[in-house]
């Protein structure tokens, strides 16, 4: 069974609950930055393709828009606190797609 709650620098992000929140503050996401993250995390710290993301989020006649998922990346950057210039959280892997840095955790349980 998939993991479907992460953590990594303050950040949490759980898929089950459809919630991401950073240092304890809720992060508000768009369907596409969700759809995006949820991919990522998928297949956390290894590379996911662009061609990937774009048809599994936009669908496979949208292989070649490029720019859709730069803007969401871009996007998820700013909401989640990585610097664009020295991502930690989100990496490009230049030409072929992105990697996040998420680790699977237990969800804590609750009272």
């Amino acid at each position: 069974m998939a993991a479907s709650y992460y953590v990594s620098q303050g950040l949490v992000i759980d898929l089950e609950l459809r919630q991401v929140s950073l240092h304890q503050e809720g992060v508000h996401l768009t369907r596409k930055e969700f759809a995006v993250l949820t991919r990522l995390c998928r297949y956390a710290g290894r590379v996911v393709t662009q061609t990937q993301l774009l048809k599994e989020v936009w669908g496979p006649t949208h292989v070649d828009d490029t720019h859709y998922l730069r803007i969401v990346v871009s996007r998820l950057r700013q909401k989640l606190g990585d610097d664009p210039q020295t991502p930690v959280l989100l990496q490009t892997e230049a030409g072929v797609g992105y990697r996040l840095l998420v680790e699977p955790a237990q969800r804590p349980a609750t009272s």
